[in-house]
């Protein structure tokens, strides 16, 4: 008997992987390949929240253009300081911006060995042990998948809880809730090591010492991969770059009418210049304060439900390819059981 998964329904529910007050809210309708619903696509766009500055810096120039060009105000600026701003801005931007992609790509390499770690070691655990039918066997194996996706499933919401606390004012409660759920893989990573340690098995494995270290290897690679994760979450851009960048930018922006309003341009040049050199570096700006918490809720974040839902999933077939329907239903029953959990 086996089976297959199918990714379009899945077996568990959302509020089985994370809380109902924290879960993902259907972001993956990406569409890179249509180029005009790409470029008026609203959904995840940064035009809503650009649009205003680039709309009052483009009237700024039109009023600029006409004090300077039609009633000759003379507005002495130097265009050599123009251009030593604009490019230290651009440095400070663009150098943000790469460093939060690689931050967020070393992320989602992190959150793949979570998942990879999981399903590693239940695969191991069930073929190192497949040969043994008897009753202490399927519950130990039943209970090693049941701790993996608590393991999981604690880590997934403990990132996603601090992301949605870290945009309030953190209380004294608020903190406490915030170290507990940090804590809590922590210690179903050791209970599951217990678990493998005192499997009761017998001779069940042909070396248990290599089969258990084999084992322990997936909680070793878990453990790094999660200290690396809650390293990230607590770590912020450094403030002092990101109020220099702030800064220059309000200046440079400010002035940049000035600037052009110097050279020979027309009126609808100069516009159209201001508005795309706003929608560039003000938009550059947003979307690195949009990436700066992977673990949100906003279209950039990751999607923790989905990569979770999946290894989830995985587990559950394996579980239903060697023990059966029954087996595989009351692992769904127990990971929706909350209070299991919590005597676990």
């Amino acid at each position: 008997m086996s089976m297959k998964r199918n990714r379009s329904s899945h077996i568990f529910p959302k509020e089985v992987l994370i809380a109902p007050e924290v879960r993902d809210h259907g972001i993956n309708d990406r569409d890179n390949h249509n180029h005009l619903r790409l470029l008026f696509r609203r959904k995840g766009s940064v035009w809503p929240r650009v649009f205003p500055y680039c709309l009052i810096n483009t009237i700024l120039a039109g009023v600029s253009w006409y004090y300077i060009g039609i009633r000759g105000l003379n507005v002495e600026f130097s265009q050599d300081a123009n251009g030593y701003l604009a490019s230290l801005l651009a440095f400070l931007v663009v150098t943000r911006v790469r460093l939060i992609y690689d931050k967020n790509m070393f992320t989602r390499g992190q959150l793949e060995k979570l998942c990879k770690s999981c399903e590693e070691l239940v695969q191991n655990a069930i073929s190192l042990t497949s040969h043994n039918t008897s009753r202490r066997a399927q519950q130990w194996r039943d209970k090693l998948a049941y701790m993996t996706i608590v393991l999981l499933k604690q880590t997934m919401h403990a990132h996603r809880r601090h992301s949605e606390m870290s945009n309030t004012k953190m209380t004294d409660e608020m903190e406490r809730e915030d170290g507990a759920n940090f804590q809590k893989p922590v210690k179903t990573a050791y209970k599951l090591r217990k678990a493998i340690v005192k499997n009761g098995l017998g001779d069940t494995f042909k070396s248990q010492p290599a089969a258990l270290i084999r084992l322990s290897m997936s909680i070793d690679q878990y453990t790094t991969a999660y200290h690396e994760l809650e390293g990230i979450a607590y770590l912020s851009f450094p403030f002092p770059l990101v109020q220099m960048a702030r800064t220059i930018l309000f200046v440079w922006l400010a002035c940049l009418p000035l600037a052009l309003c110097e050279q020979d341009y027309p009126l609808w040049g100069i516009c159209l210049m201001v508005f795309l050199l706003t929608f560039g570096f003000t938009g550059l700006e947003i979307v690195s304060i949009e990436m700066s918490d992977p673990f949100g809720m906003d279209v950039t974040d990751f999607d923790l439900f989905f990569m979770a839902q999946a290894t989830f999933e995985d587990i559950y077939i394996m579980i239903y390819n060697v023990h059966g329907m029954k087996a595989a239903e009351e692992l769904v029953h127990k990971i929706r059981n909350p209070t299991l959990e919590a005597l676990m």
